[in-house]
Parts: C-alpha cells; structure tokens; sequence
C-alpha cells in the first residue's frame, strides 16, 4: 500500500505547489533518471480511460542489488505479497494480501509461495500467484522496504499501539552500515513512535503465536495509520526526497505516464475508499516446515467479489482484460 501512496502523495503535493506558485526544482531529476532507464514506447494515441487496473506488489529485501531479475534465480524471496486493483471511476483500492508462507505450487511442486521470485525471479512469481489464483495480471510493482524507512521520515514518524511484546532477531536483513549483521527488533507494549527504522523493525517482526496471518494485520494497521496521521504532515520541500525515494527503491513495468495515472487516482484518498483484505486459512506444519494453508472455497469466493475482471476462464480464454501489454501505458 505505501507503494501505491508514494506517487499519490507526491502528486498531491506537485499539484498543491503548482496551484500555489511555489518553487519546485529538483523533482525532474528522478524523473529523467526513470524515463533513461526504462525509455516509454511512442505513443500512438491518447491515454484511454479505464475502469480499473490491477497490479501485484512484492515487497523485497534489497532489490538493487540483484542486477536481473526478470527470469533468473535471485535468492531472494518476496517479503510480502498483495494484488492491488486501483478503480478509476470511483477512487477506490482493493487490496488483497497473501501469506508470504501460504503452501502452492512453485515450479510444479509445493512450496511457499515466497520461494518463486527466490527460483525465478519478476517472471516466475508472476506466473505462481496467477495459478494459484487463476487470474491474469501483468503488472508489478517491487518495493525494498528501505523506501518504508524514507517515507516515514518523511512525515516525521508515526504513532502505533503496540499491544503485546515484540522482540526478534531477524537474520536474513542486510542494511549497509552493518551488513551482515541481522536486525534486532525490541518492542514494549503501549504507545510507540516510530520513525523510519523502527518503523522497519515493526513490520518486519515475524515472531507472532498466529503466525503469518497476525503479520498481515499489523501491516494493514500500520498502513491505515500512516494514512490518517501522514497525509495532513507532508510539505512542498518534501516532494523531490519521495519522488527520488521511488525511483530508487521502487522497480516495476510501469511507465512514467501509468504512475501519474495511478497517482491521479488517489488525489481524493480516503480511509473509506481503501478495502484491505487477506486470504483466510490456517497454520500448519509439513516435515518440519511451517506452511500457511489457504482455504480454497473461501479464496474462490475473495477473489471472484475482488478481481471478477482478472479471472481466466477454464479455457484459457478471459472473462474481461483490462490490460494489454506490459510494456505499454494503461489504456
């Protein structure tokens, strides 16, 4: 969700700043930056509205350090998973989370469902989230969760209620003052603030008696308060450190024009336009491994009422797409 905040918060404020003659000039920087990397196909025509569109977001630990990802194996697994459907005529955002841990086919064989961007990158979780869930979605967006650090800062930290106490060790983190170190993540429970780093260490903190599906909860409270308490605080001189925070921490196949799409949408963003979601289901271990195990009837049901426009249809042919190509501008 932070993700899909990122350019709408940023184009709030470009429109406020450029509504108000205020100076803003270093914003075309990231800009130029993102349009040298990824260069946008000719336009042929005018930018068509659409209804909706839909997109699965990853979150992964330091995506910039792995220079290919689209198809090879990366060793590095998605930290989380939600498929986002952005609907234009009304402003709204459905998001559905996906247990990182949640047991489906990898590569043919059962697996966590975080392992297929670990074997085979961008393409291959792609591929496993649509047969897991029947649906056809092209886009994706990548986050390294060092932008959430940012962000945070950005509007000066944020307070949440802890409720019960967090303390874990996270071996797998990589940071670079101390690489190679881990991350150790020490909560009370009550009030805390949290800035950037700790806002980190919160949602990165794995070690809940319900497992993955708790996770997910805190997550989505996290997100809602950073939305009630960040969207008044940020300012006009914050605009090029969020702007420059995306285009480094944010990979994905949108073009520039789809971001300011995307960021259009969100202008009017409020509490009650956003339905945040999660697959249910239950713990359970297999040969000594933990696995989410998701409850099919439930899952078919969730998914049918979310992204009715996204399901393939037995025989291959879809219901109703909503996109064409991944390389070209949302139409």
């Amino acid at each position: 969700m932070l993700i899909v905040l990122i350019p709408i918060m940023t184009y709030k404020l470009m429109i406020k700043a450029f509504s108000t003659g205020d100076e803003v000039t270093e914003v075309d920087r990231p800009h130029e930056e993102l349009a040298q990397k990824e260069p946008e196909p000719e336009e042929e025509e005018k930018l068509e509205d659409v209804d909706t569109i839909t997109f699965l977001v990853a979150g992964i630990d330091s995506y910039m350090e792995d220079k290919d990802t689209d198809s090879k194996m990366t060793g590095m697994r998605s930290d989380t998973l939600m498929l986002v459907k952005v609907n234009f005529l009304n402003n709204k955002i459905d998001i559905l989370s996906i247990p990182r841990d949640s047991r489906v086919k990898v590569r043919g064989k059962l697996d966590k469902i975080n392992a297929a961007h670990s074997f085979g990158g961008t393409k291959l979780m792609l591929k496993t989230v649509n047969d897991f869930t029947g649906l056809d979605i092209e886009h994706y967006v990548k986050i390294d969760y060092k932008a959430v650090k940012s962000m945070v800062d950005a509007i000066g930290g944020i307070d949440i209620n802890i409720t019960e106490p967090m303390h874990y060790f996270d071996p797998a983190f990589k940071d670079e003052e101390n690489p190679g170190r881990g991350l150790r993540i020490n909560f009370e429970p009550g009030v805390v603030h949290l800035d950037g780093q700790k806002a980190m260490e919160y949602l990165r903190y794995r070690s809940y008696k319900e497992g993955d599906i708790r996770r997910i909860q805190n997550q989505q409270y996290f997100m809602t308060e950073f939305i009630k308490q960040g969207k008044d605080k940020i300012g006009i001189t914050d605009i090029p450190s969020m702007v420059a925070t995306y285009f480094k921490y944010v990979k994905t196949d949108f073009t520039v024009k789809d971001i300011i799409k995307l960021a259009k949408a969100g202008l009017h963003l409020e509490l009650n336009n956003i339905n945040l979601e999660k697959l249910p289901g239950h713990g359970e271990t297999i040969n000594r491994v933990s696995y989410y195990i998701i409850d099919e009837n439930a899952k078919d049901e969730i998914i049918n009422r979310m992204f009715r426009e996204n399901i393939i249809e037995q025989n291959g042919v879809e219901e109703d797409v909503n996109t064409n190509s991944s390389t070209s501008d949302i139409r």
